[in-house]
């Protein structure tokens, strides 16, 4: 992938990061940077793919239970909803909340009542 990237075959170096997954390292950090570096590469080199390796990247982080990361990809290409639904399948309910409300007004309602929903599941009226 590296070769590829330095012979500036970035649409192929794009994909040689993507063919690394779990199964070929259980070293999340190393699959972490790995899969973030196709996401730099098409950012900067091949921005028609960049929803395409964001989507298939924020998945994969989500599967190795990198929630942040992944909803940050997501919040980095402006796509607010997914980056809250993941935030919200992480657990991660003061960051969805507080993007719900900075960035997709429209989505607050919603984030609020699955967090009602989430609280109660949990018997935490506290949390409320």
């Amino acid at each position: 992938a590296r070769a590829l990237e330095e012979g500036r075959d970035f649409s192929k170096a794009i994909d040689a990061y993507l063919r690394i997954t779990d199964q070929h390292s259980s070293d999340h950090d190393f699959l972490e940077a790995a899969w973030e570096n196709a996401v730099k590469i098409a950012m900067n080199h091949v921005t028609e793919r960049t929803s395409e390796v964001v989507a298939t990247v924020a998945h994969r982080l989500v599967e190795v239970s990198r929630f942040p990361q992944a909803a940050e990809l997501y919040e980095g290409i402006d796509s607010y909803r997914q980056a809250v639904d993941v935030y919200i399948k992480g657990g991660l309910w003061k960051q969805a909340r507080a993007l719900a409300r900075a960035q997709a007004p429209e989505l607050v309602e919603a984030v609020e009542e699955r967090y009602v929903q989430h609280m109660e599941g949990n018997q935490d009226g506290d949390g409320l």
